[in-house]
């Protein structure tokens, strides 16, 4: 008989980033974006459980990315909302979100490394770090904006440090815990990512946004 002093905490806590351009090159997924986000924590509570994995708390966070050299703030990001408590203001701040600037660069690297530095949940024996990356765009490069590395001095300076803070002797997130989904242009730097651990890379497409139970809460929990 298991006593206070031997019990084991099986559930899982999983928290989840979510970098989006929010450029007008989204102009037509953005909708479908919303019903994702706003869904997400039944649909992963659902993948979750028909894996038998209990599932305990979903932490999300959003960061907003645009391009620096067409609107004032270039990245923009929330806290982590705590799920199902904090459902509601979730939703309502997903309403929020508004698309500007038609660039075909934006900082989406920049945004990919504020990801891999969130405030992860270490204390429990069960996690998940799920990071996801939807862009239309082929990124700006990192040492391109010095105003955002200025504001956030741990981004990466550089492609090859981003990917040393993933995968590198240098690695800021736990190999176990953590996973990466890209939906992006089939070019560099983004094709090159899928070599890299526990990561997923694939074309963006509504496709995805429609059916997130099957095509993307399942890869990874």
């Amino acid at each position: 008989m298991n006593t206070n002093n031997d019990y084991i905490d099986s559930n899982y806590y999983s928290d989840i980033v979510i970098c989006f351009e929010a450029t007008n090159n989204m102009k037509y997924l953005v909708d479908y974006f919303k019903d994702f986000a706003s869904n997400l924590y039944y649909n992963y509570a659902e993948a979750m459980d028909e894996k038998e994995k209990p599932f305990n708390k979903l932490r999300i966070k959003i960061i907003l990315f645009r391009d620096s050299d067409e609107v004032d703030e270039g990245i923009s990001m929330t806290n982590f909302f705590e799920l199902p408590k904090q459902l509601d203001e979730f939703k309502e701040y997903i309403e929020t979100i508004s698309l500007m600037g038609n660039s075909d660069n934006a900082n989406a690297l920049e945004a990919l490394s504020l990801a891999m530095h969130s405030d992860w949940n270490k204390q429990e024996r069960h996690r998940r770090h799920i990071i996801f990356m939807f862009t239309r765009t082929v990124p700006k490069s990192l040492d391109f904006n010095k105003e955002i590395v200025n504001n956030y001095p741990y981004i990466a300076k550089n492609l090859s440090e981003l990917t040393d803070q993933w995968d590198g002797e240098n690695a800021i997130m736990e190999r176990r815990a953590k996973r990466l989904l890209i939906f992006s242009p089939d070019e560099e730097p983004w094709s090159s990512f899928c070599f890299h651990t526990n990561v997923f890379h694939s074309e963006l497409s509504f496709r995805y946004f429609e059916n997130p139970f099957d095509t993307l809460i399942r890869l990874f929990v």
